[in-house]
């Protein structure tokens, strides 16, 4: 700096200013299936992104919980600049015979190669459906069959006049506790009356 009156006047400082380096990597997952059939195989496509203020060179690893062929669609060595980020894509195998469903679970793991304690970590969850178990296709609701049969006496014919109704409910409560019913009843054909009636009840 210098005066505004006298240009002679003058002097300097020196200011360092030393900026850390911060490191950050973190895992975003993309798509990954729910359910699968055993013997099927399946991909996982997740994003590892590196939120520091420093290039990192970075090595990507997965294990599974159940021992399950894991393979690497895409590179195990990254270099991410700051703000940078890289697909990372895997490929699971399951078994053909398996004896039940079960919930199998990727763990994928990424860490610098200067600093082992800057890591991240991602699981991906997905059942994986035995192709033995039984699957019911039909929805059982519980219903009643009732019978109720009468022959009331007619004065002017002086005969019986038999008439007969068949009754099957069903009634079934949600999860939400909403009541669902279904209800048919059926008449036979009787002397007076020749044909067959039925009314039914839709489901309220």
């Amino acid at each position: 700096m210098r005066s505004k009156r006298d240009y002679a006047i003058r002097d300097e400082a020196t200011v360092r200013l030393s900026v850390f380096a911060v490191s950050d990597i973190k895992f975003f997952l993309e798509s990954a299936p729910d359910t699968v059939m055993s013997g099927e195989s399946y991909e996982i496509m997740a994003r590892l992104a590196n939120g520091g203020n420093a290039t990192l060179a970075v090595v990507v690893s997965a294990r599974s919980t159940s021992k399950y062929p894991v393979t690497f669609l895409s590179e195990e060595e990254l270099t991410l600049s700051p703000g940078e980020s890289a697909p990372v894509a895997l490929l699971v195998q399951t078994p053909s015979k398996l004896a039940k469903s079960a919930r199998h679970i990727v763990i994928l793991e990424a860490s610098s190669k200067e600093d082992p304690s800057v890591r991240t970590s991602l699981s991906v969850a997905t059942e994986v459906l035995s192709q033995k178990a039984e699957i019911d296709l039909y929805h059982r609701i519980p219903t009643t069959l009732t019978h109720s049969h009468c022959a009331p006496w007619e004065k002017e014919t002086e005969t019986t006049q038999t008439a007969s109704t068949w009754n099957l409910r069903a009634r079934e409560r949600s999860k939400k506790e909403d009541a669902s019913a279904l209800s048919f009843s059926f008449a036979v054909p009787t002397r007076r009356t020749r044909g067959f009636t039925a009314k039914g009840t839709n489901i309220i």
